[in-house]
């Protein structure tokens, strides 16, 4: 029995597999079979978009499919979050786009690339441009922006979106059948809404109704486990930002330290729950939007997440606490 959760199961190993992105997937399967014949030298890629769309699934199903025997071999995968550093540009990805190919190139995935140091950038730019004829790059990124633009000009552009509500629909559908999930009619649209156009929550939320002692899902069960997966959970910290805000700069940076949570998903979140509150006026909700563009910028401008969330949360703090004083008097 594969216990694997689902997200590494299914995770597509063919470019044939890889739902959605069509027409990404059409120039990909394009420049294999041009590569293969040896009429075309495909440029280095940048893949971009929001968390769970399927960028790092496309990167690692075109490196399997252009290496074919050699893969993993001639592949060197890192995720940047961890090896952000110059010494590792310098020292890995250096001695590895140095070496003679394989297949008659070597691939390097990078993901999450927003995350290296200034330093680290300039030196990969310059790496990409030595080693031209031996390796390419394939640049994983959820913030384009955050790239430095000579790094962007040497690469061919991929945008990775989220998925219209059909395709997750069927997406979904298929998995629940091949998976044994029993899921009734009216639980679809609120998978479609959980999901929110990326593969990769459905499959987080699909893999918890494996084993459900073969009932069908009804719509109360599934709303009460995906409250429990996300709903609940992110309401809380938006509460405790004023009224218990150690308790919110805590589940923060266990959410970007532990979990790996896109930093810019905590700011979409928080701002979800701002722009809904009916309960603060609206004097004050100005200024807490003011507060979430400022510390947006921040982070575009390349601030260490962790340091701007929690300086985040005790602004919030620091903005709501004579409002929520006075509402309990």
């Amino acid at each position: 029995m594969d216990n694997k959760p689902l997200t590494e199961k299914l995770r597509p190993l063919l470019l044939e597999n890889v739902v959605g992105h069509i027409e990404n997937l059409k120039i990909l399967k394009t420049w294999i079979e041009k590569f293969k014949s040896e009429e075309f030298q495909f440029p280095n890629m940048l893949f971009y978009g929001p968390p769970g769309t399927g960028k790092t699934s496309t990167a690692k199903a075109f490196a399997r499919e252009i290496l074919g025997e050699s893969y993993p071999l001639g592949l060197l995968e890192l995720n940047a979050s961890n090896e952000r550093k110059l010494e590792v540009v310098r020292g890995r990805i250096k001695e590895f786009a140095s070496c003679a190919p394989m297949v008659g190139i070597n691939l390097v995935i990078l993901d999450e690339v927003e995350n290296m140091t200034a330093d680290a950038m300039a030196a990969l730019r310059r790496i990409m441009e030595i080693y031209n004829q031996t390796t390419r790059f394939i640049l994983i990124t959820n913030e384009v922006d955050s790239i430095i633009e000579p790094i962007q000009s040497r690469c061919a552009p991929f945008m990775f979106g989220k998925l219209d509500d059909v395709v997750m629909e069927n997406y979904m559908k298929n998995i629940a059948l091949s998976e044994g999930i029993d899921l009734q009619p009216d639980t679809i649209p609120i998978l479609v809404k959980y999901a929110d156009g990326k593969p990769r929550d459905a499959l987080n939320v699909l893999s918890k109704l494996i084993g459900q002692d073969g009932n069908p899902i009804t719509k109360s069960v599934l709303e009460k486990i995906v409250l429990t997966s996300s709903g609940t959970a992110w309401e809380a910290i938006y509460t405790n930002v004023f009224i218990n805000p150690l308790s919110s700069d805590k589940k923060i940076v266990s959410l970007i330290e532990e979990r790996g949570i896109n930093p810019k998903e905590i700011i979409e979140r928080i701002l979800g729950f701002l722009i809904l509150d009916e309960k603060i006026p609206d004097k004050i909700k100005t200024t807490m939007l003011i507060k979430l563009a400022e510390f947006d910028y921040r982070l575009a401008m390349r601030g260490t997440p962790r340091i701007q969330l929690r300086c985040l949360v005790w602004s919030f703090c620091n903005v709501g606490k004579e409002y929520y004083a006075k509402k309990q008097e």
